[in-house]
């Protein structure tokens, strides 16, 4: 999606802000996704392949993981989100800033 909307501002002659604007919080947003995504592997995996252990026991270790996971990236949630609602609409400011 985000390489949809690029090649459109490519053709629109606004790649330059437009990338710099997204590059802001995109890095770490779609980072953070990604590692969420994670966490709900972690979920499924105790629930799918117990081992030795009782499905419940897999299932409440491996949602231990995953809340420890989900909680390192809420920080980070908040980064991007800060920088998008504050950063992001100052589209005028030079590319060192």
């Amino acid at each position: 999606m985000v390489g949809a909307f690029q090649y459109f501002f490519i053709q629109q002659g606004l790649f330059k802000v437009s990338f710099l604007s997204i590059l802001l919080h995109c890095t770490i947003e779609i980072s953070s996704i990604i590692l969420a995504g994670a966490a709900g592997i972690a979920l499924g995996r105790g629930l799918l392949f117990p081992k030795t252990l009782k499905r419940g026991q897999a299932f409440q270790l491996s949602a231990k993981r995953g809340i420890k996971i989900m909680a390192g990236i809420i920080p980070l949630f908040v980064i991007a989100g800060f920088i998008e609602g504050f950063l992001t609409r100052v589209s005028g400011a030079s590319e060192f800033i």
